[in-house]
């Protein structure tokens, strides 16, 4: 049950309405966002995360919906909001500390399976390797191929470099000639 107004504006705004005919099922803009929609979501939310990092919102992570929008507002939004910046990524630990916390709490268990990626997710974004094992571990128990396929290539990459190449820029790292030609290749993600 949804008992807090932000909570139901986050939920409904990336999983649409409960009474929608698209509820429930892969939204467009997850990951496949365009600069229109990255501009809505930090017109909506820039303010809103900016009082959650000062721990304006912490009451929220007492619920399974209330922690799940806390995870969408510091893992998914800012890779919006702040897309090729290193903004994008300053709230990582945040949301991986949160998506611990709910795991912990058995909240995803509680959550429709449609949203427990969003759960997992910090984990996959994460550039230590333990991690990744954790984001692949996850992801197979949801029993879709997608997710893990995903999961699971996140894991090789760093695996193969310790870090996501393509943050490089954005974070202001120098790329390594072994980054460089993978940076090249086909993105898989």
């Amino acid at each position: 049950m949804i008992d807090h107004p932000l909570v139901e504006n986050i939920l409904t705004f990336w999983f649409t309405s409960p009474t929608s005919k698209t509820y429930g099922k892969r939204q467009p803009m997850w990951f496949n966002s365009t600069p229109k929609i990255d501009q809505e979501i930090k017109l909506r939310y820039e303010k809103i995360l900016e009082e959650a990092k000062k721990g304006s919102f912490e009451n929220l992570q007492e619920t399974p919906e209330g922690i799940l929008a806390l995870i969408l507002l510091f893992d998914q939004f800012p890779r919006n909001m702040f897309r090729d910046s290193d903004k994008a990524y300053q709230t990582d630990d945040k949301a991986r500390n949160l998506a611990q916390k709910a795991i912990d709490l058995r909240f995803d268990q509680k959550l429709p399976i449609f949203m427990r990626p969003f759960i997992y997710l910090p984990f996959e974004h994460s550039e230590n390797l333990k991690d990744q094992e954790k984001s692949v571990a996850l992801f197979e128990t949801l029993g879709d191929e997608q997710s893990f396929s995903y999961a699971t290539l996140h894991q090789d990459v760093i695996k193969r470099f310790g870090r996501f190449p393509f943050r490089n820029k954005s974070l202001h790292r120098v790329s390594t000639e072994a980054e460089i030609a993978f940076m090249k290749e086909p993105r898989m993600f």
